[in-house]
């Protein structure tokens, strides 16, 4: 008799099962215990009777490593007259457990009871799905609801939990309220559960109700690597909320502010009465929230007195930022505001005007004399009527934007300006000069009014502007000292902008027509451009030649163009400049930050033109005709080199090497007869068509394909245009209809006939057959443009009949 032993599948021999055969006494057959082997099998000699087969032991591992266990089972056989028969088999090889196949034909018993195990991987995340958390509780249960070995399992960052799980159907749940980690970060655990299965050494999912998308957490299966990976942590953000009076800085006590969550419900901690020196720090999930102000009037601590604004603020908690949804209030209407910066998820209450105070934000920028450039180093001073310096002030300016804002109360002030020895150097070591001014200004309500400035804007001595609708003063006093030259650069690419061109001739002449110092120049490549010191005033640029070839042998057309330009306290602006950017003509482009201008008027001459192949074929478009004669005119109506063109036969065309634009292509002529005698009727046509950037486009086509009157085919693919206008003259039809048509019927057509003559022209002609000689007539009809063939007998009978009408109606007469 023969023993096996295979894996659950019955299909791998596994190595280090214990079986065991006892008889019916109990007693252990000899050869056995036996430990399977891979390609090896246990035989032993058996005499009649009955046996018992089992296996021992909790787990195998076989000589790769791979881990089984090993299911209790027994079974119970005979051995009778050379066979082997089953007594008692309890196994099943299709229920999942492992089973007993027994042979009888070879006396085989196969011992299929171990099932392999797979090793699954849980990780825990936040919702992100990549910040791994601790202290998260884990719990893997079987189909029975046993709790899996290993679990619950408590995260920790960098470790992961691996379990060895058989072939079944499991739940992963987590358990717990809120996650603190090793940082203290807070975090709020969502209920959730999944269903997942384990088959052949995969892992499945049965049933998942979470999406990665939705923000309430997640789980991820990853069956390739058979991980699971819990998502489900909701991170909850700090908020901190200030409470400060109109003016932003001003801490106050004795507000009493409340949050509310999208459904209504007062958060925690909520509300709170603000106090100096403290803010409200709370903890919000990802949610829409509202925060309100109560109250009419606060009294500080130090007994000042505040007046509250009603006013709501609607935000958004997402991902750890604090966004505004809904923030109707205005730093700058002196009703109050809210602050909210989403860098530090700071809410900031600015609503409390404090009682009969008015405070009026003014803001003062420095500039040059220009207005436009802001200058750094000054030092300007605001005193109030009493002389005293208003603080905040004296105030150094500074470049980018940089301005000084300042709350002031009802009143008179001054705002002065000084400098050490009447001089400004900036950070750039750009030399200023300060003219002494003064300037008095009154607030009043909130606005900048009664203003005393002797400065005037147009005099070049520098000016002090007030714009009182937003309460800004803008000191415009600085003069650059022996500011007289502006560096302008001038640069040449061609007109994509982008490739430098060589050999350009550019020169520049100022507003007396004289030529500036170093022009004319001639360009460069590999970076080379044209450094001009100029003077304030108004020039011109122009660029002479007509072709430019580089040093690389390229072609280009040069455009004729001039720029009209002014240079004026350092900066470069256009008077004139006639050329478009989107043109295709070339262009000029000047940066007036940078005082560059770009000469983009090169036309580089082998990549303007486009390969346009003309055919032509009669109306079926499938037969190519010789002698038509086709002509391509341009928008101008210059006829494009290459035309007229007589078209061939053998395949012949026409090609042709078009610029960008618009272009007609016409037929002329009447009948066409090729080199094989056929005859063609030409139709009028005309086709408008536009080449632009390797294509060929239709612009205006009349005819139609199917309209029986030729066509035009327009391929924008291989760029070929076939013209199908050529009608071929079918003789033998025509003369079989004009057969049925010309039948004469009656004497009073014979004498219509007959006195057609003078202006009809006719021709005739003889055929001849077997049985019979006959003339005919062909007879042009010049009204109707119809032929009539008529039999030449029955043209004879027709006339004589004629005139015995004639003579029959002149003896009528005469006998009368």
């Amino acid at each position: 008799m023969i023993i096996n032993k295979f894996d659950i599948t019955g299909k791998e021999e596994l190595d280090g099962a214990v079986l065991t055969i006892k008889d019916s006494e109990g007693r252990t057959v000899t050869g056995t215990p036996w430990t399977s082997q891979k390609g090896k099998k246990l035989e032993v000699e058996l005499e009649n009777g009955t046996y018992t087969l089992t296996e021992t032991g909790d787990k195998i591992t076989d000589a790769e490593g791979n881990e089984y266990e090993v299911i209790d089972s027994t079974l119970t056989f005979k051995v009778e007259d050379g066979k082997v028969t089953v007594v008692e088999n309890n196994t099943n090889s299709n229920n999942g457990e492992g089973f007993y196949a027994v042979d009888s034909d070879t006396n085989t018993i196969t011992v299929n009871d171990a099932k392999k195990t797979t090793k699954v991987i849980i990780n825990k995340f936040d919702i992100t799905g990549k910040e791994e958390l601790d202290g998260a509780v884990l719990t893997i249960k079987d189909s029975e609801g046993r709790t899996v070995t290993g679990t619950p399992w408590t995260s920790a960052k960098n470790k992961k939990l691996e379990v060895e799980l058989e072939n079944g159907t499991y739940t992963l749940t987590e358990t717990g309220d809120k996650i603190t980690d090793a940082e203290g970060n807070e975090y709020e655990v969502i209920d959730s559960t999944l269903t997942f299965k384990v088959e052949d050494g995969k892992v499945t999912v049965v049933e998942n109700n979470t999406n990665s998308n939705s923000g309430e957490g997640f789980y991820a299966v990853d069956s390739d690597t058979n991980t699971i990976t819990v998502n489900d942590a909701k991170k909850t953000t700090k908020v901190i909320i200030n409470k400060f009076d109109i003016t932003g800085k001003e801490e106050l006590d004795g507000a009493v502010l409340t949050i509310k969550d999208s459904e209504g419900r007062t958060v925690t901690g909520t509300p709170w009465t603000s106090q100096k020196g403290k803010k409200l720090e709370i903890e919000l999930e990802n949610g829409t929230y509202t925060l309100t102000e109560t109250g009419d009037k606060i009294t500080d601590a130090e007994g000042n007195e505040y007046e509250v604004i009603d006013s709501t603020l609607t935000f958004k908690v997402e991902d750890g930022k604090v966004t505004v949804v809904e923030n109707n209030t205005n730093s700058n209407n002196g009703e109050g505001f809210y602050a909210v910066d989403s860098d530090t998820n700071t809410i900031t209450v600015n609503d409390a005007k404090k009682s009969n105070v008015t405070i009026t934000k003014v803001v003062i920028k420095k500039t040059d004399i220009t207005g436009t450039e802001e200058i750094t180093g000054a030092v300007l001073t605001v005193k109030d009527s009493d002389g005293n310096t208003v603080t905040g002030t004296p105030w150094t300016s500074g470049k980018d934007g940089k301005e000084l804002e300042l709350e002031l109360t009802n009143g008179t002030y001054t705002l002065t300006e000084e400098a050490g020895n009447n001089h400004i150097v900036d950070a750039n070591g750009n030399e200023y000069e300060v003219i002494e001014s003064v300037l008095t200004f009154k607030v009043e309500n909130g606005m900048v009014t009664e203003v005393i400035n002797d400065t005037e804007k147009g005099n070049g001595e520098g000016f002090f502007e007030v714009d009182s609708d937003s309460n800004t003063i803008t000191v415009n006093d600085a003069m650059k000292s022996n500011e007289t030259t502006t560096i302008v650069v001038i640069k040449k690419t061609d007109i994509t902008g982008t490739e430098e061109i060589t050999g350009a001739v550019l020169t520049v002449k100022d507003s007396d027509g004289n030529t500036v110092t170093g022009t004319p120049w001639t360009s460069g490549k590999d970076g080379s451009e044209l450094e001009l010191e100029l003077e304030n005033g108004t020039y011109t640029l122009t660029e002479t030649g007509d072709t430019i070839t580089d040093a690389n042998g390229n072609e280009y057309e040069v455009i004729d163009s001039t720029l009209t330009f002014k240079v004026e306290d350092g900066k470069v602006t256009v008077v004139e400049n006639n050329t478009d950017k989107d043109s295709g003509e070339g262009f000029f482009e000047v940066d007036s930050d940078s005082n560059t201008i770009t000469v983009n008027d090169a036309k580089k001459t082998d990549k303007t033109t486009t390969r346009v192949v003309i055919k032509k074929t009669d109306i079926t478009g499938t037969e190519e005709i010789t002698g038509a004669v086709l002509t391509v005119k341009d928008s101008d109506g210059n006829t494009v080199t290459g035309t007229p063109w007589t078209s061939g036969q053998d395949g012949s065309e026409l090609e042709l090497e078009l610029e960008n634009g618009t272009y007609t292509l016409t037929e002329t002529g009447d009948t066409i007869t090729d080199a094989n005698g056929n005859e063609y009727e030409v139709i009028d046509s005309t086709l408008t068509f536009m080449v632009e950037e390797g294509k060929v486009t239709v612009v205006e086509n009349s005819t139609d394909k199917d309209s029986g009157e030729g066509f035009f085919e327009v391929d924008s693919d291989s760029n070929t245009i076939t013209v199908n206008d050529a009608k071929k003259t079918d003789d033998s039809s025509k003369r079989d209809r004009d057969d049925d048509s010309a039948t004469v019927e009656d004497s009073d057509d014979s004498d219509s006939a007959s006195s057609s003559g003078g202006p009809d022209s006719s021709s005739s002609k003889t055929s001849t057959t077997s049985s019979s000689t006959s003339t005919s007539t062909n007879t042009s009809n010049p009204n109707t443009g119809a032929r009539v063939l008529i039999n030449t007998a029955e043209f004879v009978a027709a006339v004589g009949l004629g005139f015995l009408a004639i003579r029959r109606k002149k003896n009528d007469e005469d006998d009368q």
